[in-house]
């Protein structure tokens, strides 16, 4: 019994929202917040990123709130609606970050090329897989500017953060990168 009422106030909430009460939404949020969270994590893996997820599919829902009122959907399942919301969202981030990684690869593999004194022994490959290798995704970014021969200030500007946070960085992704090349055998030419 407990559930049916549950699911006859999730159409009010939606109706209010729908309407024009934003708090209806969060409300709803409130609701099914656990099953929402799980639904995250099950794309994400990853307690921050998803609740990140969350959000951003709580800011998206909302943005569609005057859609929402001028073609009005069944609601069927809230937790359902949300999910697809998150699903959309973390496939949209997810081919961006597959592209802005292609795009720094494509950057990042002449300037290894031209740093290095290329002998036969040298595994160009070797070194990208490393570099992949390295699990943050801003270190990444850093590094790829760091072997073009960027400056911190050029980075910061860059990358639209401080200097600091540049410097602090540049260094764990300079020190992250080592460790993998050493694991790897290979050499660091930094």
């Amino acid at each position: 019994m407990k559930h049916l009422h549950i699911e006859k106030n999730d159409h009010q909430l939606w109706e209010e929202f729908v309407l024009g009460d934003n708090k209806a939404l969060g409300t709803l949020f409130s609701l099914h917040h656990r099953e929402v969270m799980l639904s995250a994590l099950g794309l994400c893996r990853d307690k921050d990123a998803a609740a990140d997820l969350v959000q951003d599919a709580y800011l998206k829902i909302l943005e569609k709130q005057e859609q929402f009122a001028q073609n009005p959907i069944v609601l069927t399942s809230f937790t359902a609606l949300v999910a697809k919301f998150m699903s959309n969202l973390w496939l949209s981030n997810f081919r961006k970050e597959k592209r802005r990684q292609e795009i720094l690869e494509e950057e990042v593999k002449p300037h290894i090329s031209q740093t290095i004194l290329v002998d036969k022994s040298f595994d160009l490959e070797a070194y990208l897989q490393a570099w992949r290798r390295v699990p943050n995704t801003n270190h990444r970014r850093i590094l790829a500017f760091v072997y073009r021969g960027y400056k911190n200030a050029d980075i910061a500007e860059r990358l639209q953060r401080t200097d600091k946070w540049v410097r602090d960085n540049r260094y764990h992704a300079k020190k992250s990168f080592q460790r993998i090349l050493k694991e790897e055998g290979l050499i660091d030419f930094l």
